[in-house]
C-alpha cells in the first residue's frame, strides 16, 4: 500500500507541480550546470527523483506480479544498442532508463491500480479549474498567456491530459466527464479533441451500433473534423513542413537511425524545432525501422487478449487508445508532466491484460 500511495503523489504532481524560481535553482545548477525560469525544467527534475523514490519505496514492498514483456525488452535493448552507435546520446540516456524503470516499477508494484486512476480525477478538475479562471483573464500562477493552458503550461498537453482523463471520468462516473470535457474544448487543442472524439466513440460503440444514431454521429464527425482542420489549417500546415523534413531526414538513416535527443530542424524562417510533431516519427528518427516496430508490437501487446469487461477496465483501455492517437501528432514522452502520468497507464494497462480484478 506504501506504493500505491507513493505512486499517488507522483501522479498528483508530477503534471502540475509549480514553484516560484528560488531554491530549485541551485538544484538545477548543480544537476545541470545552469537554472532557468523554465517550469518544464523543474519537472523534468520532480520526474527523475521521483521516480527514484518509487525504486528505493520498492525495495521496502513485496512484488504483487511477475515483471513479463517481452517487447519492453526489444524496445530497451534498442534504446541501449542506440547508445552504443551514437556515443553523445549518453546524456540522454538517464531519462529513458528511469522512463522504462518507472513502467516496470508500476507493473510489479502497484495493488489497486482502480483507486489510483482517481488522481486523475483531481489534476483534470484542478486543469479544467484553472482553465476556466484563465478564460475569464484570472491568471493566479502562469503569466497570461494568449492560449488557454490550465496548469500545463502548453494549450495541446492540457488537451492531452484532459483528452485521457475523459473516458476514466466517464467511467468512475459519468458525470464527472463533464469535467475533462470543459477543459479539452477551452484548449481547443486539435490535437487532443480529435483523437477524443474518436476514442468515445470506440467506447460508446455497442449504442453507435443502432443505425440511425450511426448516421448522426458520423456526420457529427466528419463536420466537427472538418471545422477543427479549416481552423487550425496554419498550425497543420506547419506540422507538415516539419513532418515532410523529417521524413526526408528518415530515409537517410533508416536503419539505425540518429541516436536519441538529437533531433533538430531550422525553417527558413530561423524557427527552431526540437521535437518533430509526433511520437512515431520522434521514435523513427531516433531508432530507426527497428525501433518503431519494436515500439508498433509494444502497443499493439497492450491491447490484445483483454478479457476484462468491467467499465473502469474499457475507459483505462480507451485512455490509451486515445493516447495512441495523440502521438500521429505529438511528442508527448518528451515532456515529463506527460510522460509521469502516460507511462503508468499503459503500465495499468498491462496489469489488465493479465485478467485481475477490476471492479465495476
Amino acid at each position: 500500500m506504501i506504493f500505491d500511495l507513493v505512486l499517488s503523489i507522483f501522479l498528483l504532481l508530477s503534471p502540475i507541480i509549480f514553484t516560484s524560481f528560488g531554491f530549485a535553482a541551485r538544484y538545477q545548477w548543480y544537476q545541470f550546470g545552469y537554472f532557468s525560469n523554465s517550469i518544464n525544467l523543474l519537472q523534468l527534475q520532480f520526474f527523475q527523483y521521483g521516480t527514484v523514490m518509487l525504486f528505493l519505496v520498492a525495495l521496502f514492498s513485496k512484488p504483487k506480479r511477475l515483471f513479463q514483456d517481452k517487447y519492453f525488452g526489444i524496445l530497451f535493448a534498442l534504446c541501449i544498442w542506440s547508445v552504443f552507435l551514437h556515443p553523445k546520446t549518453i546524456q540522454n540516456f538517464y531519462n529513458i532508463f528511469l522512463g522504462f524503470l518507472l513502467y516496470y516499477l508500476v507493473v510489479t508494484y502497484t495493488k489497486n491500480a482502480k483507486s489510483i486512476l482517481k488522481v486523475v480525477v483531481i489534476v483534470a478538475t484542478l486543469n479544467t479549474l484553472f482553465a476556466i479562471l484563465q478564460f475569464f483573464h484570472i491568471n493566479l500562477i502562469y503569466y497570461p498567456k494568449a492560449d488557454i493552458i490550465g496548469l500545463m503550461s502548453y494549450k495541446s498537453q492540457l488537451g492531452i491530459y484532459q483528452a485521457l482523463a475523459l473516458p476514466i471520468c466517464y467511467t468512475l462516473n459519468p458525470y464527472l466527464s463533464i469535467i475533462p470535457l470543459i477543459g479539452l474544448l477551452l484548449s481547443k487543442s486539435v490535437t487532443a479533441i480529435i483523437p477524443a472524439i474518436i476514442g468515445m466513440a470506440y467506447l460508446f460503440r455497442k449504442k453507435i451500433s443502432n443505425l440511425r444514431f450511426s448516421y448522426i454521429y458520423f456526420m457529427v464527425f466528419i463536420t466537427s473534423l472538418i471545422f477543427l482542420c479549416i481552423k487550425s489549417f496554419n498550425k497543420l500546415s506547419l506540422r507538415f513542413d516539419v513532418w515532410v523534413v523529417t521524413l526526408q531526414m528518415i530515409f537517410k538513416k533508416w536503419l539505425y537511425g540518429y541516436g536519441i535527443g538529437t533531433f533538430k530542424y531550422i525553417n527558413s524562417k530561423h524557427i527552431q524545432y526540437d521535437d518533430p510533431y509526433g511520437l512515431y516519427l520522434g521514435v523513427t528518427y531516433a531508432l530507426g525501422i527497428l525501433g518503431i516496430i519494436a515500439l508498433i508490437l509494444f502497443l499493439k501487446d497492450k491491447f490484445i487478449r483483454i478479457k476484462n469487461n468491467a467499465l473502469i477496465a474499457q475507459g483505462l483501455l480507451v485512455s490509451c487508445l486515445i493516447l495512441v492517437l495523440c502521438g500521429f501528432g505529438y511528442s508527448f514522452l518528451d515532456y515529463p508532466r506527460l510522460a509521469g502520468t502516460i507511462i503508468p497507464l499503459f503500465a495499468f494497462l498491462e496489469i489488465l491484460k493479465r485478467k485481475e480484478n477490476y471492479e465495476n
